[in-house]
């Protein structure tokens, strides 16, 4: 048996950042969200139904398009843009204000 625990990464520039609109287009859902939650939560708890299979981000369930905006990579703390891409909403947070097709 394997067990994955993700450990959140807070991108060091976004430390003074208090969180930022993530918007759903599809849905026309916002919610505020800080640079360490994963965008999958904060769709869900926005009332997006969102895509997923393992909630780890390991197995690709969880792609949803990037319509706009900056992610930080909690697994690596990395920040980048990806418009017009699939992400996954598991390991990414948002770095900016991101829209996603959801």
């Amino acid at each position: 048996m394997e067990r994955f625990r993700l450990t959140p990464v807070r991108p060091p520039e976004l430390d003074a950042d208090p969180g930022c609109r993530v918007m759903f287009t599809r849905t026309g859902a916002e919610s505020t969200a800080d640079a360490t939650t994963p965008l999958l939560v904060m769709g869900e708890s926005a009332g997006v139904a969102m895509p997923y299979e393992c909630r780890r981000g390991i197995c690709f369930g969880c792609l949803t398009p990037l319509t706009y905006g900056r992610l930080g990579d909690l697994r690596t703390g990395e920040v980048h843009e990806r418009t017009g891409r699939m992400i996954q909403t598991r390991v990414s947070a948002a770095a900016g204000p991101p829209a996603l097709d959801a």
